[in-house]
This record gives C-alpha cells, structure tokens and sequence, in this order.
C-alpha cells in the first residue's frame, strides 16, 4: 500500500481469504471491503460457518470516492475510479469509471499508459 492515502472509517474484512490494495491508491472515507457473506444462503447454512469467501484485489491507481462497498471476489484494475456511494459487485477494467448500485460501467478513461 505504497503511497496509499486512506481516508476515515476505514473497515476491511478478509474473513477466509485475502484483500490486496496496491500503491497509489486514493481512497475515500466510509469505504468498507469484505471477502465473505458471513452466512450461507440456504436456511441449512445460515448458522454453520459453510458459506464462499472469495479474494479482493484493488490495483494500482484506484481512486475510491465516499461511501463505497467492495464485496468478495471483486477485482478493480488499474487506474479505476469508483464514484460515490457505489456497490461493487463485479470486476472493474482497468482505466474505467464505474459508479451506482449495483456498480455499472460509466466511460473508458484516456490514459497515457501502454496497456
């Protein structure tokens, strides 16, 4: 998390796997991550600890506005931008915006970088 600026109420939540955050990263207050549901679906596996957790990986360049969600398995490439108050539920491309609930594509940015 190399020259990473996180902003207030911070919370992260890596249950049974992992979340990364690369370098770079600007991250807006009330952001809360997690890798898990906590419970299963089924009404058999709301209480006995059987429910997926999948990793979260943020890449380089993010930028996270204000009350953002990132929920399990999500992967943001590089250079993304989440708006304000998003749900992610899905992998973010590299170089793109994505904002709302759920989190949907809202432009390709231009960038400089060779991809």
């Amino acid at each position: 998390m190399n020259n990473t600026a996180i902003n207030n109420n911070f919370s992260i939540i890596a249950d049974k796997t992992s979340i990364t955050i690369e370098e770079n990263c600007l991250i807006g207050p009330n952001l809360f991550i997690t890798d898990s549901d906590f419970h299963g679906l089924e009404v058999e596996n709301r209480n006995n600890g059987n429910y997926v957790c999948l990793p979260v990986h943020i890449g380089k360049n993010v930028f996270i506005g204000e009350n953002v969600r990132i929920l399990k398995g999500v992967h943001i490439g590089d250079g993304a931008v989440i708006g304000n108050s998003s749900l992610v539920t899905k992998n973010v491309p590299t170089h793109t915006v994505y904002a709302g609930n759920p989190a949907k594509f809202i432009k390709k940015l231009l960038t400089s970088e060779k991809e």
